[in-house]
């Protein structure tokens, strides 16, 4: 059972800046945490829009779920969570 990895919590703590830092020094943008829930669906549940931005900026696929995934994709984590700028730019960056 893995612990969660660094880009994962700057999602979830919506920290776009520190973000794009661990990108730049190879930071997977895809890697799920705990093999589950990405650092798109975490920015998604926790409501950073500007976080999914940044991630989608990056080059994350929003709608990229795992396959043992079964908590929905990120657009449904942030409708879930009723975090409305959040579903907002998801659909606009095309997320299902």
């Amino acid at each position: 059972h893995e612990k969660e990895n660094a880009m994962f919590i700057a999602a979830r703590k919506g920290d776009a800046e520190l973000v794009e830092r661990l990108h730049k020094v190879g930071a997977d943008l895809q890697k799920p945490s705990n093999g589950v829930m990405t650092p798109v669906m975490a920015a998604a549940k926790t409501g950073h829009a500007a976080t999914i931005r940044k991630l989608a900026e990056l080059g994350a696929d929003v709608n990229y779920m795992p396959v043992y995934m079964r908590n929905g994709s990120a657009l449904h984590q942030a409708m879930m969570e009723g975090h409305e700028e959040a579903v907002e730019v998801l659909k606009e960056l095309g997320a299902k």
